[in-house]
């Protein structure tokens, strides 16, 4: 059996710092404070619920080897996975199509550069041609 905090809907694990209210739901210490922040009440049944009377829980758990996690923890993670993949990916193809767009930029850019340069080189040739008829003269 799983137990899930009610505010981010994460698996209580033994390290995890938990609190319960006077009414007796359980969450997170920093999903409580944050809760608390904004409304004096209890997150599942808005109670009447202050910081100074949470109860700190602890819970005693024996390591068992032997024990698997259990199927709805591994397809949590498996769904947290696949979404942190298709986050990737979306990422990846926006970096792909923006690199793309860059090197055609980058493309037209130079060949602008070139065209200007070998203007500049026609330019300097007719200058200097100009140059030596003045001094022909």
């Amino acid at each position: 059996m799983n137990l899930v905090c009610p505010i981010c809907s994460d698996i209580f694990v033994p390290s995890a710092e938990v609190n319960i209210t006077p009414c007796g739901h359980m969450f997170h210490h920093l999903c409580l404070l944050q809760w608390l922040e904004r409304s004096k009440t209890c997150p599942q049944c808005r109670d009447r619920c202050t910081a100074t009377r949470l109860i700190k829980v602890y819970f005693n758990v024996t390591a068992n080897l032997d024990t698997t996690e259990d199927s709805a923890s591994l397809l949590e993670k498996l769904d947290n996975l696949t979404l942190k993949i298709r986050e990737q990916e979306k990422s990846l193809k926006t970096f792909e199509t923006n690199a793309a767009q860059h090197k055609t930029e980058q493309k037209k850019m130079r060949k602008t550069l070139l065209g200007l340069e070998e203007e500049i080189r026609s330019k300097n040739t007719a200058m200097f041609a100009l140059k030596h008829e003045l001094d022909m003269m």
